[in-house]
């Protein structure tokens, strides 16, 4: 928050000269969920009731354009009291878009639950609803010292702590990423990159206590990459960009002994090595019906179980628009992950597949029904866990003036 207060104050007087747009926003969600804590055994279903309320402001000048976004959002679970949870977000970006140079800051601030991210959560033990506070900010500067050749630097400052996460595994930690990259532009349509990376993760060491031999686990993790790619405007509908490159990772783990004999002995387990490539490749589409994209991605990845993975994925999205009134779409997320750490096996494949249908009410106002299913499925035989949801949501969002262009368009077809 101090943060926050801090980059508004350090704002130049001409964002506060335009004048703010404010669309509020509101969704309520009433679904079926037949897993709620997506268990291998013992399945429960239950209700459950959604509500989120937020508002997007936004300030744009000829220099500097700035958006603040609260929200805040209630889950209730009715045959599982204990899932119920409350979150709030804070999200705050701004920019001063100069001749040559381009400074930006992005803050985004949440406390909510870590039932809400499912693929990263722990492996081989239940979901469980502890409250976490999440906070990340990322100043950057875009410098272009000719017409072709620019530089971006930019630095990642990622903190996730629990307020009590005693005997469930999850450790608070912080990632710092480091990213710098020179650009250059061969023709308008298409960009050249090279990118250097750095990225240091450190778990807490009050961190994840193993009950059963009353040990506490430190890990930290550096991870060293380069990338090159192009990114590409195939027509004005299509664009897409691919980057290949190879990173090397090096995990330290110590444990510490709590038991009543050794009461503060360390032990250093030593470093573990890993060398691999990296891989992303994103393919954007977007047409008066259409919109979609393709996601390919491949790179060392920390948890919030303080187990770093080399994890592959691919997220699709897609959703068509067969008139101004109806509409359906499709988002799926397939996702290996794999822990570099072999003296623990913590590997964990996560499918997530959602088909919806939209009712547009009015230009606001929305109806949106959809049906999830996933599956995690977890290494050395703890079997798989499933689950189902089936959800009915209407939905209050004023568009943006190019999605009201867009229907438009799409109506005089």
């Amino acid at each position: 928050a101090y943060a926050l207060v801090l980059a508004v104050a350090c704002l130049d007087s001409s964002v506060f000269a335009a004048e703010w747009q404010i669309d509020p926003y509101m969704k309520a969600t009433a679904r079926f969920d037949d897993n709620v804590r997506f268990s291998v055994l013992d399945a429960k279903s239950s209700t459950v009731g959604v509500i989120e309320l937020g508002a997007d402001f936004k300030n744009e000048s000829e220099v500097v354009k700035t958006e603040l976004s609260p929200r805040i959002h209630y889950s209730g679970y009715a045959s599982d009291g204990d899932l119920s949870n409350d979150a709030q977000f804070l999200d705050f970006s701004t920019r001063s878009v100069g001749e040559r140079s381009t400074p930006s800051l992005d803050i985004n601030l949440s406390r909510d639950s870590a039932l809400d991210s499912i693929a990263d959560a722990g492996v081989n033990r239940v979901l469980v609803n502890e409250q976490r506070n999440r906070w990340r900010v990322t100043p950057a500067w875009h410098y272009r010292f000719t017409e072709q050749d620019a530089l971006d630097l930019s630095l990642e400052v990622d903190s996730l702590s629990y307020e009590d996460a005693t005997g469930t595994g999850l450790v608070d930690s912080v990632i710092q990423t480091t990213k710098l990259s020179y650009i250059r532009s061969f023709t308008e349509i298409n960009d050249f990159e090279i990118r250097f990376s750095r990225a240091e993760y450190e778990s807490d060491p009050n961190g994840a206590i193993n009950a059963e031999n009353k040990l506490k686990d430190k890990v930290s993790a550096d991870t060293t990459g380069v990338e090159i790619g192009i990114t590409n405007e195939f027509t004005k509908r299509t664009k897409g960009s691919f980057y290949i490159g190879g990173e090397s990772t090096e995990v330290l783990k110590s444990t510490e002994d709590l038991g009543s004999e050794n009461v503060g002995e360390s032990r250093d387990l030593g470093p573990t090595k890993n060398t691999g490539l990296t891989l992303k490749a994103v393919l954007d589409h977007k047409t008066e019906a259409d919109t979609g994209s393709i996601t390919l991605s491949s790179g060392v990845v920390p948890s919030q179980d303080g187990v770093v993975r080399d994890q592959d994925s691919l997220q699709i999205h897609f959703e068509r628009l067969m008139n101004i009134k109806f509409g359906w779409g499709v988002d799926a997320l397939f996702q290996r992950s794999e822990s570099i750490d072999r003296a623990v096996v913590e590997d964990l494949n996560y499918y997530y597949f959602k088909p919806s249908l939209t009712w547009n009410l009015t230009q606001a106002w929305k109806l949106v029904g959809a049906y999830t299913v996933s599956l995690r499925e977890f290494d050395q035989n703890s079997g798989e866990a499933d689950r189902n949801e089936l959800g009915l949501s209407i939905e209050y969002r004023r568009p943006p003036r190019e999605e009201l262009d867009r229907l438009e368009q799409l109506e005089q077809l």
